[in-house]
């Protein structure tokens, strides 16, 4: 619905293609994951605090694909690909925040505080092309 009211509302023509493009993997680092496994009852929750100067991530039951896929731990805009093979749901909380501000980056925390890195490499991503857009008619 939403794309044929953008195609005739703006006389849009996209598709999608996928691109090797920069990204970055989530992997388990050296000495193994230090998370804690949830409970079969708890519900999938994300939530980012930003506590002054340092952030919080909260996670209660969430896969590492779910994790992946959250806005949350991407820090320039790449695409973030669970390569971890952990199974299950996990509960966990970090903080970090600026390298200037004494806490720790996100990346240093989740290896220092969760046992996960973030790998750079390329990878495909699935990418929106525009072809054409023109400024929408009046009503």
């Amino acid at each position: 619905m939403e794309q044929s009211l953008l195609a005739e509302r703006f006389q849009l023509k996209a598709y999608v293609e996928t691109r090797e493009m920069p990204e970055y993997a989530l992997v388990v680092a050296k000495g193994g994951s230090r998370m804690e496994r949830a409970g079969d009852d708890e519900q999938s929750r994300l939530s980012f605090v930003r506590n002054g100067g340092g952030n919080e991530l909260r996670v209660t039951g969430v896969s590492m694909q779910e994790l992946a896929r959250s806005p949350f731990l991407r820090m320039d805009k790449r695409q973030i690909v669970d390569r971890t093979g952990l199974q299950g749901r996990f509960n966990f909380t970090v903080k970090f925040g600026e390298s200037v501000d004494g806490a720790p980056t996100l990346p240093t925390a989740l290896q220092e505080r969760l046992g996960l890195r973030l790998v750079p490499e390329n990878g495909p991503v699935e990418v929106v092309v525009i072809d054409h857009i023109e400024r929408p008619s009046g009503n």
